[in-house]
């Protein structure tokens, strides 16, 4: 495949895979004036955010086994329609509830894109180009999740409808590009049968394969602490520091920045390290920033500083410790990608789904709350991989 065609066919997969992710908290500086307006509270809204978590896990487990058996081009598309109609619906009530469906079927419907895109560049790349592919993809999702606040801080200030307007078109152009720029990536002599029975056994099968399910597992939850951040930033940048929307966008970037630069050297850790141990390096990395985060709650540093350079640190590793996941979990199944990209997409926001409603259930307006639970998730994301590791002898 040429240069120009490659670059071309990761832009629009990279497109189609940020969508939920971008809609994950575009809206986050809108909040408060959200809540206003449907006449909630600050939490009801928060959980807002947790029920798309939820909704995104489960439309993975859903989506990954139906590509493998019906293909990927016609899920995607459907999938993505859904997400359209559900962001104009959210924008035509001021009702909590219809507010909260539709999030939830956005996140049902973006889930299509951001599973299958992966089981995709499986189908047409091959080698380095599919390790190129990974490391772009897992730099798109990562990112999206952070950008989004960014965006939708600027966007904030013509009003919180913006957002889903913006979701809205970049659904439509996604299914235009996708309809005319992407083929069918698996032929039909390829496809398994839709059985029930065998997802469940192939789902088993990833979940204990040894030295996989660490891996994944390590992975799913190292990204949930950033859930838990993304979920808690808004009351904590802005309630307690007292930042605005567009400052709180402007630090949000400070994540952005500093992920993009951790990526960058996805390739040369491997080729200097290996692997997994690249891997092992990143989560101690990561829990070194949630340690010194909760630390600096529980004593009550006032500057916020202290607080910013502890997500950065504990957010930098996020999109690769994603890359080198999948690119070693894809390559242990590479006969149900869509199951495997499933698994691991379900079980990321899941648990980001989980920590999100554990935040708002704890009491306290301090930032003990985020940090404690950016602390639990980057830790046990580190003693898990630790006690997996005697299972890998091929690793």
């Amino acid at each position: 495949m040429s240069d120009f065609k490659f670059y071309r066919t990761i832009f629009i997969l990279c497109f189609a895979s940020c969508l939920a992710p971008l809609a994950t908290d575009m809206y986050l500086p809108s909040l408060t004036s959200i809540a206003g307006e449907m006449h909630t509270s600050i939490n009801d809204m928060q959980l807002t955010v947790s029920i798309f978590f939820g909704g995104f896990a489960f439309g993975q487990l859903i989506y990954g086994p139906v590509s493998d058996a019906l293909g990927r081009k016609k899920i995607i598309l459907l999938g993505t329609l859904i997400f359209s109609l559900a962001s104009l619906g959210a924008t035509l009530t001021t009702d909590f509830k219809v507010f909260f469906a539709m999030r939830l079927m956005q996140a049902l419907g973006g889930a299509a894109g951001a599973v299958i895109v992966n089981a995709v560049m499986k189908d047409i790349f091959k080698g380095t180009q599919f390790n190129r592919a990974i490391n772009i993809s897992m730099i798109a999702m990562s990112l999206a999740p952070l950008l989004a606040p960014t965006l939708g801080g600027i966007l904030a200030s013509f009003g919180w409808k913006y957002c889903f307007y913006l979701l809205l078109t970049i659904g439509v152009l996604i299914i235009c590009c996708i309809g005319i720029g992407i083929p069918e990536s698996l032929p039909k002599e390829n496809r398994q049968p839709l059985n029930f029975m065998v997802m469940i056994n192939n789902y088993r099968r990833i979940l204990t394969h040894p030295s996989v399910c660490g891996t994944v597992l390590a992975q799913a939850l190292n990204c949930s602490a950033m859930f838990a951040f993304i979920s808690g930033s808004s009351a904590v940048y802005m309630n307690i520091y007292g930042l605005d929307s567009m400052t709180f966008g402007i630090v949000f970037a400070m994540n952005i920045i500093s992920l993009m630069i951790v990526v960058g050297f996805t390739g040369r850790l491997v080729k200097r390290f290996g692997l997994l141990t690249a891997f092992f390096g990143a989560l101690i990395f990561s829990f070194t920033g949630s340690s010194l985060l909760l630390l600096s709650a529980l004593i009550e540093v006032q500057h916020i500083v202290f607080v910013i350079i502890p997500v950065v640190m504990t957010v930098c590793t996020v999109g690769l410790i994603g890359a080198l996941s999948t690119t070693y979990t894809l390559g242990k199944f590479p006969e149900m990608t869509g199951t495997a990209s499933s698994v691991m997409g379900s079980l990321r926001f899941g648990l980001g789904a989980l920590a999100g409603i554990l935040f708002n259930l704890i009491p306290g307006k301090s930032v003990v709350p985020m940090a404690g639970t950016m602390f639990t998730l980057s830790a046990l994301a580190l003693i898990i991989f630790i006690i997996s590791r005697r299972f890998r002898r091929e690793g």
